[in-house]
């Protein structure tokens, strides 16, 4: 079979799947561009974020506001990178995948299988038990594992992290997982090529190809490929294909975000099981808490229960006076806060607004304003988390607080809706703008191109995006393959 010379744009999991995938094939050459970002923007705030988890973690706004990129965000929110060359390690390393029923707006052709998932999770080192959870979303799933079914139920199980020892032994230390671990792997087996100080402009589809345009050190260049994937973060992917599609003026993009809820739960004191206090000890959540009926619209509301943080105890203590830091202190481990997902469809559709102007230079600039609406307190999801807490007391011991989902939005790290942004590509079974995606995850107006990451998903399911976003990179890569091997 011929080479074929593919590039991968960003490094975070999206990309990854990808990569994961294209790597293994013994006919491609793959070439990654990454911004790589190793350290904060100059002048930037750092930003703690209250629900982050301290392990050997950072918190700094990625750079996308980052001076030396034509480049300006405005939104309430903080944007940050798991990735390679993102500086910003916001812990995010939960691992739960959607069931079929909770993606039945995506094209079918679009959902990953349990091969996709099973390729993904067959990397990651996860701390996790056997139990009622396990036995609900086993950790390999088979397709029949994944397939929709009328469900009417609660599970609770110990959280499922993407977390490691710092050495061999069972009783050290942990630390983060972070996609870096494979990708230098291949880098140092030469089966990518990785640049990083990159910055993509735009995409051009030739008859022979498709043009890379970026930056690279503020040098204009040019790079062709026989296809171009686009794992870059919901913001910076959209960018990239605004840009690619149109030059000057204004375009608006929907924009998705799964709804967050939070609330708190006094626990009242009894023994633990190891497995929870060994989670505990490193702020770790501890349970998780997957719903399904008709008040979740039949899809999996998904919850994570986890005692108060150090970040949290530090932001309390900061409005106390000295002598009273030991009241926080001593609550640390019997208030729990329960954050609550609320799939993106069943929430007020938020826009992106995509300008592209020349400055007073004449240099093309690009601004994006991100404006959201006012999401109402989800009272029925409140209830049924309530609900379920209290029918699994043997194990929770837990009790309601009044007005707590008040109290836990005051602590949350950013201001509406959930944690992660998507669907300004949305793949669709016959694709309408030229920004739409064939469930290929190709885009219409820039062949060639595909998208790999939540920018592309028709909805967000409530259940954290890392691995689904890992499992839709692999899945576009791995049919992108089957057609090449097909010869379509």
């Amino acid at each position: 079979m011929i080479t074929q010379r593919v590039a991968v744009v960003g490094s975070g999991f999206a990309s990854w799947g990808a990569i994961k995938c294209l790597s293994e094939q013994g006919f491609i050459d793959i070439e990654v561009l990454d911004i790589g970002l190793d350290k904060p923007i100059e002048g930037a705030q750092e930003h703690a974020v209250a629900n982050a988890k301290p392990l050997h973690g950072s918190y700094f706004p990625y750079g996308i506001n980052d001076q030396k990129y034509p480049i300006n965000i405005e939104s309430e929110r903080m944007c940050s990178s798991h990735a390679l060359g993102g500086f910003s390690r916001v812990y995010s390393g939960a691992v739960i995948y959607p069931k079929s029923g909770d993606l039945d707006d995506w094209p079918q052709e679009s959902i990953p299988t349990s091969k996709d998932y099973s390729e993904i999770l067959g990397q990651i080192p996860i701390l996790k038990e056997i139990d009622d959870l396990d036995n609900k979303f086993p950790l390999f799933p088979n397709d029949q594992d994944l397939e929709k079914k009328s469900e009417d139920c609660s599970v609770l199980g110990a959280s499922r992290i993407a977390i490691k020892s710092e050495d061999s032994t069972e009783n050290d230390g942990l630390k983060n997982w972070t996609i870096d671990t494979p990708l230098k792997e291949l880098i140092d087996q030469k089966k990518i090529v990785y640049s990083s100080g990159i910055y993509v402009e735009s995409v051009q589809t030739k008859s022979d190809g498709v043009t890379l345009w970026f930056k690279n050190e503020g040098t204009l260049c040019s790079r062709h490929f026989d296809a171009v994937f686009i794992g870059a973060g919901c913001i910076n992917s959209t960018t990239i294909i605004d840009r690619s599609i149109a030059k000057e003026g204004s375009r608006t993009y929907s924009i998705l975000a799964p709804g967050g809820v939070l609330q708190a739960f006094l626990r009242l004191p009894r023994s633990l099981p190891p497995f929870i206090l060994k989670r505990r000890r490193f702020s770790l959540p501890e349970y998780f808490l997957e719903i399904s009926n008709s008040k979740t619209q039949s899809s999996w509301s998904h919850t994570q229960l986890t005692a108060l943080n150090q970040q949290i105890i530090e932001m309390i203590c900061a409005f106390l006076p000295e002598w009273l830091h030991f009241i926080p202190r001593s609550i640390r481990n019997i208030i729990y806060f329960a954050m609550s997902g609320v799939k993106s469809s069943q929430l007020p559709v938020a826009s992106l607004r995509s300008t592209i102007f020349r400055d007073d230079f004449g240099t093309l600039q690009q601004k994006i304003l991100i404006t959201e609406k006012k999401v109402e307190p989800q009272k029925e999801l409140i209830s049924e988390v309530r609900r379920a807490v209290l029918r699994h007391w043997r194990k929770l011991s837990m009790i309601p607080l009044p007005f707590s989902d008040i109290l836990a939005n005051f602590f949350r790290g950013n201001k509406l809706g959930g944690w992660h942004f998507g669907g300004t590509l949305p793949m669709r079974e016959i694709p309408i703008a030229d920004s739409d995606l064939f469930p290929s995850g190709e885009v219409k107006g820039v062949p060639r191109a595909y998208v790999l990451d939540s920018s592309s998903f028709p909805s967000i399911p409530s259940s954290t995006i890392a691995l689904l976003s890992a499992a839709n990179g692999h899945r576009v890569a791995r049919q992108w393959v089957e057609s090449r091997e097909q010869g379509v």
